[in-house]
């Protein structure tokens, strides 16, 4: 899906929208708060969009406006949204309300905070989370989002395909690190929720790309090591590969590339020409700078610190060797950046 928003008068809003189905014609959900949406249809020619190849017939625009809508000019918590997918297309920017700034959160966990995304949901016009489940082309539209000068994007994306978007939209980029081993922890875990939980729909939405791993965590017994081992030897190439090094392979790998050392080289490079990075083991000071840089305080009373079962099932996993065959980069990723906080705080605290 691509889409645009030209222009917001006031009196009327003008875009278009291309689904990812070519055979599917566009349809837009208007929203205003407590009311019913409304679907529309796009019937408006666009031979610019034709042009860029991205719409055969080019019948993808719209224009919503006050005769269809009397109250437009005045409804500032308008939304529109894709009709079939739901993504957020466009919401009109409140100065009393948000923060214009564009920020995007790396972060390679399965699950980001709640309340880090309900704050975000507050202080920006455009929050989009779980961005690994979007296409490149959805993701390029809200990186170049027109209309959008206060964008918040979470989640684990291929951060070297749209390092560069980001950049030329001058996106504040944090990240935050993860101690491997707690890392894969929370995985198998939730992925043993979600193989037993009775409802999935809910969850789904965190495990894109990464699915096989609910078969293999749905029989783990996390109790026992011997267990464990056997489990992960008997492991098939696929569920190695989706467990192997998620952090390294987010920050510096393309999707089917495979980390390597050099790959930690990368990553470190990228890590240090970001805005603010961070580990979980210094999370208060992570939160603080990013405040501080950010100006406003998007994680709020969130914490980072793991629970007793992902410490006890860390530890076990840490005894294990095929266990640091598989997290080999990601654990000189994350030591080389561990070691370069305490540097750097070390030395500020000797300037104070």
């Amino acid at each position: 899906m691509r889409f645009i928003i030209d222009s917001d008068t006031g009196d009327s809003i003008v875009g278009w929208l291309t689904p990812d189905n070519p055979n599917e014609k566009a349809r837009i959900l208007v929203c205003f708060p407590g009311t019913t949406p409304v679907e529309i249809e796009a019937t408006i020619s666009r031979p610019d969009v034709v042009a860029l190849s991205l719409h055969a017939t080019g019948v993808c625009g719209f224009r919503i406006d006050e005769t269809q809508f009397p109250n437009l000019r005045r409804e500032l918590q308008i939304e529109l949204r894709d009709a079939v997918s739901n993504i957020l297309l466009y919401r009109r920017f409140d100065s009393a309300r948000h923060i214009a700034r564009r920020l995007v959160f790396l972060d390679a966990s399965v699950l980001i905070a709640r309340n880090v995304q309900n704050i975000a949901k507050k202080l920006f016009t455009h929050d989009y989370t779980n961005v690994e489940s979007m296409t490149y082309e959805t993701l390029y539209s809200m990186i170049y989002c027109h209309q959008g000068n206060s964008i918040f994007m979470a989640g684990r994306p291929h951060f070297m395909r749209q390092v560069t978007g980001f950049k030329e939209r001058n996106y504040l980029i944090a990240a935050l690190l993860h101690d491997p081993f707690e890392e894969l922890a929370a995985r198998l875990l939730f992925f043993n929720l979600l193989a037993k939980t009775k409802n999935p729909a809910p969850l789904m939405g965190f495990a894109t790309g990464l699915l096989p791993l609910t078969e293999f965590a749905r029989t783990l017994d996390f109790e026992s090591e011997k267990s464990l081992t056997r489990a992960f030897r008997a492991a098939s190439p696929e569920t190695r590969a989706l467990i192997r090094d998620p952090q390294t392979r987010m920050i510096a790998c393309e999707p089917e590339e495979r980390a390597t050392r050099h790959h930690v080289t990368k990553a470190l490079d990228l890590l240090s020409s970001m805005d603010v990075v961070g580990t979980r083991g210094r999370f208060s000071d992570f939160k603080a700078i990013l405040a501080d840089v950010l100006g406003a305080d998007i994680i709020g009373d969130a914490t980072m610190e793991p629970s007793p079962i992902v410490s006890k099932l860390a530890d076990r996993l840490s005894r294990m060797s095929l266990v640091h065959n598989l997290l080999e980069q990601d654990l000189a990723l994350y030591s080389y950046a561990e070691e370069a906080f305490e540097l750097g705080f070390a030395a500020a605290a000797a300037r104070a």
